[in-house]
């Protein structure tokens, strides 16, 4: 991690809480958490909408399973 400062190294970390808590919460897939986006979440509602996931090569594709 060479190179990174002392804000990049939080920056990570709160994105891996994030996706943790995505995971678990929600029931998602690791490539399911690391796709979502903001446009996602529907607050009025309590709704996330889960329509992609990231593969092992960073691609984005349908996930697994329609939720």
């Amino acid at each position: 991690m060479s190179g990174l400062g002392i804000h990049d190294h939080d920056l990570r970390l709160e994105y891996e809480k994030l996706l943790v808590w995505l995971m678990v919460g929600c029931g998602l897939r690791i490539g399911e958490a690391s796709a979502v986006t903001l446009q996602q979440f529907d607050f009025e509602a309590g709704m996330l909408y889960v329509d992609r996931q990231v593969t092992q090569d960073g691609e984005n594709e349908k996930p697994k399973t329609a939720r």
